[in-house]
């Protein structure tokens, strides 16, 4: 085993190299290496791992390789120890620079990456980029990518003012309710949706703003259906505190 181990250290090491296929073939084999082996993933933290897997995220546009990376940085983005390190490394604005590309496997790879990340990352600064994306993926045909974004937002904008106000800005509320409506009963995104707009309902500077967003939105009508069967208790406790968010404005008031 400790071979292995020792193995694992040099082929963290091999990550400084330059050629791109070299790096593929490498990342590849650590994505094997690390699946499901918490010991692995430890020391690959150990050996500076996700440093260098966010440097090569940030440095190169080989499809290939963003993509043998960022399933590196997936499997790492599950392990308590790593996640933190991959915050601070700067991974999610990494991974961020990527959600506009043209590969499908890539930009989902990234997303379920940014997902288990996000609820370490309420207290990282400039977002205002992956932020803007993820409001701009809400919109997509595939059902997978726009449950990511509705939970990567709902987790960023919990307890973080600067986020709240910069979902707002880009249109946020607006992309949230549309999402809700197209959503019908999936509560695999009704209810992270429901939670984002519960969290930029509340305690900032634009969150009446918000409130009148939902509203003239038809959003009211829209989040009393999901009190109904059958919505199950998770979804129903968040559209409970989206409502009472609602009633602090004075607008929301008239029939």
């Amino acid at each position: 085993a400790n071979s292995h181990l020792g193995g694992l250290q040099k082929m963290v090491a091999l990550l400084q190299r330059n050629n791109v296929k070299f790096l593929a073939i490498v990342t590849d084999c650590l994505q094997i290496l690390a699946y499901g082996n918490q010991e692995s993933k430890l020391i690959i933290l150990a050996s500076q791992g996700p440093v260098e897997l966010v440097r090569i995220m940030r440095s190169y546009d080989y499809e290939k390789l963003l993509w043998t990376t960022s399933r590196v940085l997936k499997v790492l983005s599950v392990c308590s120890s790593n996640k933190p390190a991959i915050v601070e490394a700067g991974g999610m604005q990494a991974l961020a620079m990527h959600l506009g590309h043209p590969s499908q496997r890539l930009v989902q790879n990234c997303l379920w990456t940014l997902r288990n990340l996000s609820d370490a990352g309420t207290k990282v600064d400039s977002m205002e980029g992956l932020l803007q994306s993820l409001v701009t993926l809400l919109t997509s045909s595939d059902l997978n990518i726009v449950t990511c974004a509705a939970g990567i937002l709902s987790n960023l904008t919990c307890n973080n003012q600067r986020n709240k106000v910069t979902v707002c800005q880009v249109g946020g509320v607006d992309a949230l309710v549309r999402t809700i409506v197209n959503a019908g009963d999936r509560e695999e995104i009704t209810e992270p949706a429901v939670c984002a707009l519960r969290h930029l309902t509340s305690r900032h500077v634009e969150s009446e703003m918000a409130q009148n967003a939902v509203r003239l939105n038809y959003g009211i009508q829209v989040i009393v259906k999901l009190l109904h069967p059958p919505s199950r208790w998770p979804l129903i406790k968040a559209v409970i505190g989206l409502i009472r968010n609602m009633a602090l404005s004075q607008a929301n008031h008239s029939p």
